[in-house]
């Protein structure tokens, strides 16, 4: 009888910072979320590059709806569409 043996690796799952220097290494940047420098009572959390990207560069991607201004007004709870989300 024919049997097939097959190693598997050891899972050592990596930590944040570790995937964060790796990503940096390789494109140059990473991002980090840190308390907005926006100076106003209701700024939260920015998103800032960590490193050097060339101009134009691509730096994240946003699997979120964006809505341009003049949609606002369809957004349920318009125009404190914030008020149920923390």
């Amino acid at each position: 009888m024919w049997t097939h043996s097959t190693a598997i690796p050891e899972n050592n799952p990596l930590k944040r910072l570790e995937v964060s220097q790796s990503l940096k290494d390789l494109m140059g940047y990473t991002l980090e979320v840190k308390p907005s420098q926006i100076p106003h009572e209701d700024a939260g959390q920015g998103l800032f590059i960590h490193g050097e990207a060339d101009v134009g560069t691509v730096l994240a991607f946003y699997p979120g709806v964006i809505y341009s201004p003049a949609y606002y007004r369809y957004i349920p709870g318009y125009p404190r569409v914030d008020a149920q989300n923390s």
